[in-house]
């Protein structure tokens, strides 16, 4: 494991809401994009491992992992994962804007991951949101 980062400079974020059951969040880079993907139902039984949050890099073996943190700052974004991701546990996404209210909530209402969202102390607190949209379990 690497004690830096997974750095990705972001020129434009796209937002895929319920896309055949999967919601992503592509952040388009100059040289390709990072992609965070989530399948809006939960499936308890079969394969729980799809239930958690997909990342890939540029096609580059993508993997299922579990967010351990989600901070957000003025212009940036870090998340901290449970397993390696091409031999990264950290990624830096740093955007071009300050971190707007649509960014935040497609990560706690679309993503899932309000249980594990934080805020700098330059987040404003009216952004500041609860996760008040979950994955239907199936």
């Amino acid at each position: 494991m690497q004690n830096k980062a997974l750095e990705v400079y972001v020129k434009q974020a796209e937002y895929i809401y319920d896309d055949r059951g999967t919601n992503a969040m592509n952040f388009i880079t100059d040289d390709g994009y990072f992609c965070i993907q989530r399948g809006v139902f939960i499936e308890t039984d079969e394969a729980p491992m799809y239930s958690k949050p997909y990342i890939e890099l540029n096609e580059q073996n993508g993997t299922y992992c579990d967010f351990l943190e989600v901070l957000f700052s003025e212009n940036k974004v870090f998340i901290a994962l449970e397993k390696d991701f091409l031999d990264y546990r950290q990624v830096t996404v740093n955007m071009t804007e300050n971190i707007d209210l649509k960014t935040i909530d497609f990560f706690v209402n679309h993503l899932y991951l309000g249980d594990v969202v934080k805020y700098a102390e330059d987040i404003d607190k009216a952004m500041q949101i609860e996760q008040t949209i979950f994955p239907e379990e199936i």
